[in-house]
């Protein structure tokens, strides 16, 4: 059988406000993204021979989160894993802190497997514009600064 390529949307996202205790999901998302940067110091000396030298001094990583904002039409609640990220994005300091988790949860054949490998990380949440035009569904999107190095499990056991 042929390797085959993950699909995005085989991503399930969750937020935890309570030391990882408890993981709430959070629905609604159309789009993802995961960036690692790197720092890149100058090394070069004269003994170079005029090629340049350079070193990778630390890492950094933020995860973006795209979609809808989501409501109840029967009880008006909203998404409750949204919520804890909103509610996140409103305070400073270490009280703004919020653990989120990225599960890969694929679906083989027809049917969705057990997880197969997460990112779990600790970080700052900033919230991204909301509003649109007439006809356009309510936005809802956030970009996370990450606090020092992610946890990866299973396919993600790189770091």
């Amino acid at each position: 059988m042929a390797i085959r390529k993950f699909l995005s949307r085989d991503h399930k996202f969750y937020a935890s406000s309570d030391n990882r205790a408890t993981w709430i999901p959070v629905s609604g998302i159309s789009t993802w993204g995961w960036t690692v940067d790197n720092n890149d110091e100058d090394v070069s000396t004269v003994d170079d021979g005029g090629w340049g030298s350079s070193i990778y001094t630390q890492h950094t990583a933020s995860l973006t989160l795209e979609g809808f904002k989501l409501l109840d039409p029967v009880n008006g609640a909203r998404d409750q894993g949204q919520l804890t990220v909103e509610r996140a994005s409103t305070k400073i300091g270490y009280d703004a802190y919020l653990d989120l988790k990225i599960a890969f949860v694929p679906t083989l054949s027809g049917v969705q497997t057990t997880e197969m490998g997460s990112i779990i990380v600790t970080g700052s949440v900033a919230m991204g514009d909301m509003g649109g035009a007439v006809t356009d569904v309510e936005p809802w999107n956030i970009e996370v600064g990450i606090l020092g190095k992610p946890l990866g499990s299973g396919i993600y056991n790189i770091f």
